[in-house]
């Protein structure tokens, strides 16, 4: 039956070859808190797996829940799709092997609603760690420890500085992170604006893309306390799992993320947040490369190739070269070095050590 009256907000979530994840993510945005007039868009991005058939079988179980099934075209265009068809006031994304706290989009919601804000930013929680941490880790990222307020064109651009980056001393790469599934959105800013998602096969993180997009075009965001949104790493998704042109990617999203900022500030504002941007991105790469060299069956040589293609980059240099890596966090610092001079023996030792908590 279709649902009339209004809707708050719409959870879109992509969904492609998550058989085994995807019932607890549904589970967790059915479970969600406060009043009940929200819609969950569930779009089947033509995965070859159970999952069309276990959408159908969830919009049966739920009047909420609603299906699209597409072709395979990546997440971020699955996420376009479903803005496509989005009847709520606001709007927010899951990844289908993620999932989220019980409270997570009635407490976005409610200051959205209090603070007339057309961003609501919350932290999440890391699970797995990151690219090689133990698989029962934690980490908290990106939490406010306070209602923070962003108004007007220098917070937004302060806003878009902090997502995009971080300064040398910043514990995290991103001050605000850089994910936009830990957010909501007004639906009418992003139609108003036809602000959409790239394609993740052109660009790495897309994600970043959007929520940069959608800042340039608001005046208001709040950032509120707690960590509410489960980042999962279990290597099903395009985001986590290996790519051999991933700093290929990550320079081109770079340069993408440079024309959008200089269109508000100048060079000398924004360098030093996207050049932090992309040694993490190379430091990323590596160590994907060193974490995944057995499962792609690299020798020692050819591991070693693909490392030096990396730190030697022209790009990465210029990077390191004027960036003050040695203010970076010392382990992000000792791992800048080993980029600036190519130690990548120095480097799977890091990884090694590291893997082993």
């Amino acid at each position: 039956m279709e649902r009339t009256g209004k809707i708050t907000f719409s959870v879109i979530v992509p969904v492609y070859n998550v058989q085994a994840y995807l019932s607890a993510c549904v589970k967790s945005v059915v479970e969600q808190a406060g009043p009940a007039d929200w819609e969950c868009i569930l779009v089947d991005d033509g995965s070859p797996d159970a999952c069309p058939a276990m959408c159908d079988e969830w919009a049966k179980r739920d009047a909420r829940i609603r299906v699209l099934h597409e072709e395979n075209s990546g997440p971020g265009f699955a996420r376009n799709a479903g803005i496509g068809m989005a009847r709520g006031e606001y709007i927010g994304f899951v990844d289908a092997d993620d999932y989220v706290d019980s409270e997570m989009y009635e407490r976005l919601y409610t200051a959205a609603v209090a603070y007339d804000a057309a961003l609501v930013m919350g932290g999440l929680r890391c699970e797995g760690g990151v690219m090689v941490a133990k698989a029962d880790d934690v980490q908290y990222l990106h939490c406010f420890d306070r209602e923070t307020f962003f108004e007007g064109k220098a917070g937004i651009d302060r806003l878009m500085l902090e997502v995009s980056g971080a300064r040398p001393g910043d514990r995290e790469d991103s001050k605000y992170g850089f994910s936009s599934a830990k957010n909501l959105y007004r639906t009418d800013v992003i139609r108003t604006h036809d602000i959409r998602y790239p394609s993740d096969r052109e660009a790495t993180s897309e994600d970043l893309f959007f929520v940069l997009a959608y800042l340039d075009r608001i005046d208001r965001a709040v950032g509120i306390t707690g960590a509410y949104y489960h980042y999962c790493r279990n290597g099903a998704s395009l985001s986590k799992s290996y790519r051999a042109d991933r700093f290929e990617k990550c320079v081109l999203l770079v340069d993408k993320i440079n024309r959008c900022l200089e269109k508000r500030m100048p060079e000398e504002t924004y360098r030093l947040y996207t050049d932090r941007l992309l040694q993490a991105y190379a430091r990323a790469a590596c160590m994907q490369e060193i974490q995944f060299a057995d499962q792609n069956a690299l020798t020692r040589r050819q591991l070693n190739a693909r490392l030096l293609a990396i730190c030697r980059s022209k790009r990465l240099q210029e990077v390191l070269r004027r960036y003050p890596w040695r203010q970076l966090p010392f382990t992000q610092a000792v791992f800048a070095a080993t980029m600036r001079f190519s130690l990548v023996g120095l480097q799977k030792l890091l990884v090694k050590l590291k893997s082993r908590g």
